[in-house]
């Protein structure tokens, strides 16, 4: 880098802290789709409203 040029940082994508979604659960796996697609497109509502769904989303013992 030289003095004086602007620096352009990567978005960053802090997935250790996104929710995680289960598996075996359609609710969970789609919302997880769409976060990957806010994300490429850099959509950080859609990323948030994915969070949100999967976080909050409740599974039984069956995990659905």
């Amino acid at each position: 880098m030289k003095d004086g040029e602007p620096t352009t940082a990567p978005p960053l994508r802090v997935l250790a802290l996104e929710s995680v979604p289960h598996p075996a659960c359609a609710v969970c796996v789609a919302a997880a789709r769409r976060r990957e697609g806010g994300h490429e497109a850099g959509s950080a509502v859609t990323v948030r409203e994915c969070n949100a769904i999967i976080r909050q989303h409740p599974h039984g013992a069956g995990g659905t």
